[in-house]
């Protein structure tokens, strides 16, 4: 019988298990501060129209 504490058999295998490496870790992090970034770009630009002045 398999003891439950005992992790012997849990032997990881497939690629979707795998640990976030630091330069995923890091790519994603400079996509998502990029997106970020465009975003209030975008904010700035759409507030700060000179054409459409209401």
């Amino acid at each position: 019988m398999l003891d439950p504490l005992d992790c012997t058999h849990c032997i990881r295998t497939s690629p979707a298990d795998q640990d976030v490496t630091d330069m995923r870790l890091a790519i994603f992090n400079k996509l998502g501060m990029s997106l970020f970034l465009l975003v209030i770009l975008y904010h700035y630009v759409a507030v700060n129209n000179p054409k459409k002045q209401e």
